[in-house]
């Protein structure tokens, strides 16, 4: 049976079908749309690299400049000589600025403890998570120091020691401004002290995390708290050293908050952080008393952070970057040369006779 093809009326049999058949057709492809002058640019500049890099095998193509990096923290040298450089500022400073400076850098401290015992009262009297608490927030006062110019006992003996070490400080300018420091630290700690209390800030709960901790540090033996301390300052001047080798304040922050949250985690002593702990403990009402947290606490921290400044700051760093390392290279040297070239005797018999070496008394 044929089948009977539809024709329009109107139109020819012909046009119909071919109308049909142009409509039936896939429709032709659009032209891509006309890219962008710079775009263009970019797809030859990397067809170029492409070819090139083919081409010429074992040889980087470079095609974009390549962005300039800046240094983001000083060498090792670098950073021990700025030690020394202000060590030599500490010293020339007047003693109304070294006090006006140590009550600000305990004032950081004493915020930064209030704070960490607030955020305590979330996990409640627990030690091992106030310590986690304390590690977290404690180390902005490092940090805001360094930015301020607050000075700590702790970091001013690291910095001295390495001065004295030099011979660009003197032991009694030294000592002088550790006093001063000393004194201005206890200043700042205790006016914090009387803002807390006067505020009210901190309630029982917060006070009680105090006490637990006030507890925990007067517990050990003398020896134990110093060690205690000599880590503490350790981790500290390690901290601060990475604070001064940074460039930039992230890389300060990492740097520090690495340091302190190190010590603060593990429990270590800390003579300006303990200036605020122990009296907010009597605050709460512990059983200890002031004289318990002096001989306990106090005394033994200050002398442990004081031999860590010393033996860290001004021996172990000054062995490998200061003038330690020469000295125990030059010395022996000459002797030993003195020894090698220095003249033989030869030991002569009384009839006049040369003796062998072996029969020679001196």
């Amino acid at each position: 049976m044929a089948l009977v093809q539809p024709v329009q009326f109107g139109k020819p049999a012909s046009t119909a079908s071919q109308g049909r058949s142009q409509l039936l057709a896939s429709p032709k492809p659009r032209a891509p749309p006309r890219q962008s002058n710079g775009f263009a640019r970019m797809q030859q500049s990397l067809v170029a690299a492409c070819l090139a890099t083919s081409l010429y095998r074992g040889k980087s193509t470079r095609v974009f400049k390549r962005s300039v990096r800046h240094e983001f923290a000083s060498t090792p040298q670098e950073t021990y000589e700025t030690f020394v450089a202000k060590a030599e500022h500490l010293v020339k400073m007047s003693p109304l600025q070294s006090l006006y400076a140590s009550v600000l850098g305990a004032a950081f401290v004493a915020v930064a403890s209030a704070s960490a015992l607030s955020f305590s009262e979330a996990v409640g009297p627990n030690l091992l998570l106030d310590k986690l608490v304390f590690a977290v927030v404690l180390p902005v006062h490092l940090l805001l120091c360094q930015l301020c110019g607050g000075q700590l006992t702790t970091s001013n003996c690291s910095m001295l020691s390495i001065g004295v070490l030099q011979g660009k400080v003197s032991i009694k300018d030294a000592v002088r401004n550790v006093g001063i420091v000393l004194a201005g630290n206890a200043i700042g700690v205790g006016l914090i002290l009387g803002t807390v209390w006067y505020l009210q800030v901190l309630d029982q709960s917060s006070l009680a995390v105090a006490a637990l901790m006030a507890k925990s540090k007067c517990a050990y033996t003398f020896g134990q708290t110093f060690v205690k301390a000599f880590l503490c300052n350790w981790m500290v001047f390690v901290a601060y050293w990475l604070g001064v080798m940074s460039k930039d304040i992230k890389g300060k922050m990492t740097g520090i908050w690495t340091g302190v949250f190190l010590y603060a985690a593990v429990g270590f002593e800390h003579i300006v952080t303990n200036m605020f702990l122990l009296p907010a403990a009597l605050m709460a009402g512990t059983h200890l008393t002031l004289a318990d947290m002096l001989v306990k606490n106090i005394i033994p921290v200050l002398l442990g952070n004081a031999a860590a400044s010393i033996m860290v700051a001004g021996g172990s760093f000054g062995f490998a970057f200061g003038q330690l390392l020469k000295k125990l290279k030059v010395q022996p040297l000459k002797m030993l040369n003195a020894q090698v070239h220095a003249p033989a005797v030869r030991w002569m018999s009384p009839s006049g006779a040369p003796m062998p070496a072996m029969l020679a008394t001196p």
